[in-house]
């Protein structure tokens, strides 16, 4: 039986190009799903930033009720501190309110319940993101209730870090979490920008200002 040879081409041709429509959509389809993780894992990064941005002045209205409320215990003076704490936290609660917070929080968990594997290890990526986010709201809550103890309740097995040790935390975090997103590039170092900042930048402010004209007299 003779080949048509035109038919033959004709169907491989066919069958091609159904192999490379095929292809096409599954890798359009794989693109898809990273390019969606990877907004996600910006914004996990923008809510990290945020948190960061304020947790020093959280630690400060948060240790300064703790010591008020020691003090109060056995006097019951108001100190000039103890007003200087509650002025402190009203600004601090005028800035953050309730529900910002709330919502920044419970969005991180979901982000990264999403859009990060589960490690094998008590130390993996999203259980020290759930620890940075109960850490947040039990010490903002502890705050907006004006100290209550049924809040939080400090004991031995309590750990509220000074902000140091949180920048840190949440600096390795975030390092962590742009490796995930495979793009190539790495966080800068926490002192990179300070260093800068003293040694370089009034230098190339001077280096890009544009000459003055000389005055015509």
């Amino acid at each position: 039986m003779d080949l048509d040879l035109s038919k033959v081409f004709s169907y491989s041709f066919s069958a091609i190009a159904i192999v490379i429509s095929i292809s096409t959509i599954i890798i359009t389809k794989r693109n898809l799903r990273k390019q969606l993780r990877l907004g996600k894992l910006e914004e996990i990064l923008e809510i990290l930033h945020y948190l960061k941005g304020y947790y020093s002045s959280m630690f400060r209205v948060f240790a300064g009720i703790e010591k008020a409320l020691e003090s109060l215990k056995t006097s019951n003076e108001v100190s000039t501190e103890m007003h200087e704490t509650f002025k402190y936290r009203k600004g601090f609660l005028e800035i953050i309110d309730r529900e910002t917070i709330t919502t920044k929080i419970s969005r991180l968990v979901v982000l990264s319940n999403a859009y990060l594997d589960n490690s094998k290890t008590n130390n993996g990526l999203k259980v020290r993101i759930h620890t940075i986010a109960d850490v947040y709201y039990h010490m903002y809550m502890f705050i907006f209730m004006d100290g209550d103890a049924s809040i939080i309740i400090k004991n031995k097995d309590a750990i509220i870090p000074i902000a140091e040790e949180m920048y840190s935390f949440i600096d390795m975090i975030e390092s962590e979490i742009i490796i995930e997103m495979s793009l190539g590039y790495k966080s800068i170092e926490p002192q990179a920008a300070s260093n800068y900042y003293k040694t370089q930048f009034e230098k190339d402010l001077k280096r890009n200002e544009k000459p003055t004209a000389n005055k015509v007299s």
